[in-house]
């Protein structure tokens, strides 16, 4: 008792979904054109991470909205554009940008790493250093999962940053033509 979404698979490039009540068989809301790669699963995850609840109850612009953005981070365009930038302050002087790289990606494999030789270099083997670099890549990996979950609910905030021992992780992110 509940909804699903029905997929209509034409063995073509272009396919259709859309929201059925499984309880009276009835149909509802838009039909939502996807591309050959489209997976049911896949969008029920996104679906549920971005906490949209009953899709019984939403009015059509709400649910093709939502749909549509879900079908959208399922594929394989790039539509993000992701700058990861860290700064080292001494708690003095105005924190220095000491790197920065920014990417272009779809969402399923979008994603910054630490592991870039400029950026790893800049620690050393010291327990300062170590510390440091810890930090940083936790930070990544939790900054990470913010932007990703951000993403999902469409949240307006398109910044998480994160701070310790002088140094802050900052991400940015901006989805190109939704």
């Amino acid at each position: 008792m509940g909804w699903e979404i029905w997929h209509d698979s034409n063995g073509q490039n272009t396919n259709r979904i859309g929201f059925f009540c499984n309880t009276a068989d009835v149909s509802f809301g838009p039909v939502i054109y996807t591309d050959g790669g489209f997976d049911k699963s896949e969008f029920y995850t996104l679906w549920d991470k971005a906490n949209l609840g009953d899709a019984r109850s939403m009015d059509e612009g709400e649910l093709s909205t939502h749909g549509r953005h879900l079908v959208r981070l399922g594929g394989w365009e790039d539509l993000l554009i992701i700058t990861m930038s860290v700064y080292h302050s001494d708690g003095k002087n105005v924190p220095v940008k000491i790197y920065e790289k920014l990417s272009k990606e779809c969402f399923q494999n979008c994603g910054q790493s630490p592991y870039q030789p400029e950026l790893e270099s800049r620690f050393d083997s010291t327990e300062v250093g170590e510390k440091q670099w810890d930090f940083i890549t936790e930070a990544v990996e939790e900054l990470n999962e913010q932007m990703k979950i951000m993403v999902i609910q469409q949240d307006e905030n398109t910044k998480v940053s994160q701070e310790y021992m002088g140094l802050t992780v900052v991400f940015e992110w901006e989805v190109i033509d939704e």
